[in-house]
Formats: structure tokens, sequence, C-alpha cells
């Protein structure tokens, strides 16, 4: 590190900083993606975020460490990604999970659950994913999953009488 500002004191500080702002909910990292989105939001009066393919809630998680406050919708069809989903998004009441995959058209389908969850596909892996990262991801399973569409989703929250939602689902 031959820059000043990089000294061991200057990451010491700002490691202890973070641990610090953590305590309070709040992340410091190197980009401004978080602080760029938060004000994209609210300049945009987006109260919700529609995550596809959440896994386990990863992208979630990280927009309520960046400042989001507004509801999630997160959507995840492959059993065992939707449970650690579904634990980590328990005691945010402004989190919604739903066990399916969304798609142009409603029905079942079979999903490839590969060893590492992040590459379950309804698509075979093909030389593309073996060009790119070394290797083809190995499916170690199918499941038929649920697949719905969006506007399956709104006719539920319209059912459901999530109104302030519906009304911002509009706008979409």
């Amino acid at each position: 590190m031959n820059h000043p500002a990089l000294s061991e004191q200057f990451v010491t500080r700002l490691f202890r900083s973070r641990k610090w702002l953590r305590r309070y909910g709040l992340e410091l990292t190197r980009t401004s993606l978080g602080m760029h989105l938060w004000m994209l939001f609210k300049e945009l009066d987006i109260d919700i975020v529609i995550d596809v393919g959440a896994r386990h809630g990863e992208y979630g998680l990280w927009l309520r460490r960046n400042g989001y406050d507004g509801w999630i919708h997160s959507f995840e069809p492959v059993a065992e990604s939707f449970r650690a989903l579904t634990v980590r998004s328990a005691t945010d009441d402004r989190w919604i999970v739903h066990p399916m995959a969304l798609g142009s058209q409603g029905g079942q389908s079979d999903i490839n659950v590969a060893e590492g969850s992040v590459f379950s596909s309804f698509l075979e892996p093909n030389a593309y994913a073996s060009e790119t990262f070394g290797s083809s991801p190995e499916v170690v399973a199918t499941e038929t999953v649920q697949v719905g569409t969006l506007d399956e989703v709104f006719e539920g929250l319209r059912s459901e009488e999530h109104t302030s939602e519906l009304q911002s689902l509009r706008h979409l």
C-alpha cells in the first residue's frame, strides 16, 4: 500500500467505522451504487422492488443495508433456496417472499438445480458457462416448480388488499 491514504492506521479506522455504522443499519462500501439507488428510489418514489430469482435474499438484504425501507417481493422457485430466503426475510414485515418463478406464462416447469444454486436455471448448462466460469455448472437435481406471471401477482395483491402496493405496481 504505497498510497498514504491507505495506511494501516487509516484502514483500521475505516473498518472500525464500518462496524459502528452496521450497528445502526448502515453499510459503508467502496462503490456508491447503494447511495445511487437510494437517491433514485427516493426521486422516482419507488416503494416496491420485485426481486426475481432471489436465491437466499442477498439482494433484499443489500437493499435494506443501503437504506431502502419500501416493500420487497422476492420470487424464488428452488425449494432449498426458498427456505433460506424465508429465514432471512422472517423479521421484515415489508419483505414478502413467493415460492415461485416468474415467466411469460403461468403453469409448472422443471428447473435444473445446480450444485452452486446461483446457476440453477430452466435452461440446460451450455458451452458459454464452461468458457466463462471454467466448467459447466453441475445439475444435481430437477424440481417441478410453479411459474406465475406479473399479471397474476398483481391480481393476488388486489385480492389481498395491498392497495398502496398495487397503485405503485400499476406505474410499471
